[in-house]
């Protein structure tokens, strides 16, 4: 109902060339929407593979956020934070000289209101792209033909499985990615281009585990 009155504000503004106005009322509307329903949606979307240390407890702002405390046991992805912190200081700061240029000049204001949503909802997008990129390496480590449908289709997404205990015989670097060609304990076979994930230290008795998901193999 809150939003069906501001769309028809909206629209008897619009009606009357009070097109400024028109503007900031989308702004809150938008706004609004965003925190009430398109956060909860992303939220929802990214937050079980997001990386837990990158998440951000909201002392300032926390009402931004207060449908996403129950939805799960991390905090905010900090690129959802900033975000919204950013929409929600710039429409007060567009409010702000948005009235003071709306009495000198009207097209003045409409460009004001133009580049603030271009600015902050520019940010917000930028933002959830990061967030899913984020995400999605996280379980999948990194992108090929086996897992590129599930970065558009995020359901029944598989999970990684566990091939077994190994050492590692050779290592090799590209980049600055570490792959390496291993040796299953238990069966004796060779997979090679395993990724190794953090700081591994190889000794005579080290042993590690080797993960498979989507035809990537990688030790943790």
């Amino acid at each position: 109902m809150y939003e069906l009155v501001l769309v028809f504000i909206t629209i008897i503004l619009y009606a009357y060339q009070r097109i400024a106005i028109s503007i900031w009322v989308m702004a809150i509307l938008v706004m609004d929407m965003s925190i009430r329903y398109g956060n909860k949606r992303v939220y929802i979307e990214i937050i079980e593979d997001y990386p837990l240390e990158d998440c951000i407890k909201p002392y300032k702002y926390r009402f931004l956020f207060q449908n996403l405390s129950r939805l799960s046991y991390k905090d905010i992805p900090k690129e959802m934070y900033f975000s919204e912190v950013i929409i929600y200081v710039g429409f007060g700061v567009y409010s702000f000289i948005g009235f003071i240029t709306l009495f000198v000049d009207e097209l003045l204001c409409v460009i004001i209101g133009v580049i603030y949503f271009g600015v902050v909802y520019g940010i917000y997008m930028v933002g959830i792209f990061v967030m899913i990129r984020k995400s999605f390496l996280s379980r999948f480590i990194k992108l090929n033909k086996h897992n590129l449908k599930f970065l558009f289709l995020p359901e029944n997404k598989p999970y990684p499985r566990n091939i077994g205990k190994c050492k590692v015989i050779q290592e090799c670097k590209r980049g600055k990615k570490v792959f390496a060609k291993v040796k299953i304990l238990d069966t004796g076979e060779i997979i090679e281009k395993v990724l190794l994930r953090g700081k591994i230290r190889q000794n005579s008795s080290s042993v590690y585990s080797v993960y498979e998901i989507c035809n990537v193999y990688y030790i943790v």
